[in-house]
């Protein structure tokens, strides 16, 4: 059974967690739009990977304002959860990709097993970027991918280390084969 319950509960302590076995593109579609309503708009305030899994911290741009904790498990039983508040630290290699990053918007890939949450963020040379975080749920490859839309590029790979099925860095996406549902 899905353990899920509104963004609103998550904000209030309680986890949105949402269980491997259970996840179809019905699902992650609906996943996409509860996210979407409350986390649009917001930014990535820090970010930090591991061969466990991503963690996010989301929030608006303000210091004082309460944040939600996204975790992303790496492996056969990945996870993906929402959690009220947390620390974590700052990121190093490529999560700094992530830190400052706008969601512009998040959305279930139609018929996939993917979210996609689009970024935008200033880059050294004052200019705005924009990427696509592709948080890929198919077991049992769970993993982040971030891919530049100027150039159709990885930018980053976040997944667990025994995943030999993750892309390289700087090669051109492409998505995951998707089980059927």
């Amino acid at each position: 059974h899905a353990r899920k319950q509104s963004s609103q509960s998550a904000h209030r302590g309680h986890r949105l967690g949402i269980d491997p076995l259970i996840l179809d593109s019905l699902t992650i579609a609906v996943l996409a739009a509860e996210l979407a309503a409350h986390h649009v708009g917001q930014y990535i305030r820090r970010a930090h990977a591991d061969d466990a899994g991503l963690d996010m911290l989301l929030g608006v741009d303000g210091a004082g304002d309460p944040a939600t904790l996204l975790q992303l498990r790496f492996g056969p039983h990945g996870s993906l959860k929402l959690a009220s508040g947390g620390q974590i630290h700052a990121g190093v290699g490529r999560t700094r990709y992530l830190e400052g990053a706008r969601i512009d918007s998040i959305a279930a890939v139609a018929g996939d097993r993917v979210l996609q949450l689009q970024l935008s963020r200033i880059d050294a040379a004052s200019q705005r970027t924009h990427g696509l975080l592709h948080v890929v749920l198919i077991p049992p490859y769970f993993r982040a991918v971030l891919v530049s839309q100027l150039h159709g590029r990885i930018l980053g790979v976040w997944a667990g280390g025994t995943d030999r099925h993750a892309p390289a860095h700087g090669t051109s996406y492409v998505a995951p084969a998707s089980p059927a549902d």
